[in-house]
């Protein structure tokens, strides 16, 4: 399990026991939404986002993003000063009785240790079976 974030608004993310698939849950203030993400081949490109910001830790112009092959999911980042914000996307798909949702939410990730532990979680995650 992956936590990116912070304790009280953050994004878990989790193997569904499948190479293709994530279980995913963004919690912050109101907000409680859990998601399968089928990710594919795209999870290797989620941890080249993160490898990305680690490498540039010092900051970077513009936005990187990243979003799932069926748009369930997406992240856009930017860098602020000794943090990076990510504001993450989530949606239903194939909405279930209770219909389509979708949510969004700003979360902080510091660069340095909390930035290297998640890419580190994130490539246990990609390769555990």
């Amino acid at each position: 399990m992956v936590i990116i974030g912070t304790p009280s608004q953050h994004l878990c993310v989790a193997s569904e026991g499948s190479a293709d698939q994530l279980r995913v849950a963004l919690v912050a203030p109101g907000i409680r939404a859990e998601i399968d993400v089928y990710v594919f081949r795209e999870f290797g490109a989620l941890v080249a986002l993160f490898d990305s910001m680690e490498d540039s830790w010092r900051g970077w112009e513009g936005e990187r993003s990243w979003a799932s092959l069926e748009g369930e999911l997406t992240l856009r980042a930017r860098h602020v000063g000794s943090a990076i914000e990510i504001v993450v996307g989530m949606r239903s798909m194939f909405p279930p009785v209770d219909g389509e949702w979708s949510v969004r939410a700003e979360l902080r990730v510091e660069v340095g240790a909390q930035l290297s532990a998640i890419v580190r979680d994130l490539r246990t995650l990609v390769a555990t079976p």
